[in-house]
């Protein structure tokens, strides 16, 4: 299997996470811009920071945050738009608070533990931006791929 292939088959498994239409094909976008700016964050601190495991160990943390954060975006977006308004805006803020407390949560724990484990849980928390504004570049990119 040549890794075109390879990566074609991941790329429909991700675009099937949750539906097989154009916001299942934003979210795939999404989750892979993530992932790609989460290995290249990854590699660039391997090469200058001087504490790899904890900085590592943070991005990695940093990346499942981000990666549970867009699917709960995701989920939370689908179920409020079957709400009315006012019940709708409480969900959602609701919503909002827990990924943000966790994401505190795993930012403050990471900087007790090591200050290059925090540095790699905050880079990789904001991936999640990274990827929201290149996401038309990533939707060529899957386009490429996939066709």
């Amino acid at each position: 299997m040549s890794p075109k292939t390879g990566l074609r088959k991941l790329l429909t498994w991700m675009m099937r996470i949750r539906r097989d239409d154009v916001a299942g094909r934003t979210l795939a976008g999404l989750l892979l811009g993530c992932i790609i700016y989460g290995l290249v964050i990854l590699a660039i601190g391997i090469i200058f920071v001087p504490d790899r495991l904890f900085y590592a160990a943070g991005v990695v943390l940093g990346e499942v945050a981000a990666t549970l954060s867009l699917i709960n975006m995701y989920d939370s977006t689908e179920a409020s738009l079957m709400m009315n308004e006012k019940r709708a805006k409480s969900f959602t803020f609701v919503k909002k608070t827990v990924r943000y407390v966790i994401v505190i949560i795993i930012l403050v724990v990471t900087i007790k533990l090591n200050i290059w484990m925090f540095v790699g849980a905050a880079l990789a928390v904001y991936t999640i931006k990274l990827s929201a504004l290149t996401n038309p570049l990533i939707d060529k990119l899957i386009d490429r791929i996939i066709s």
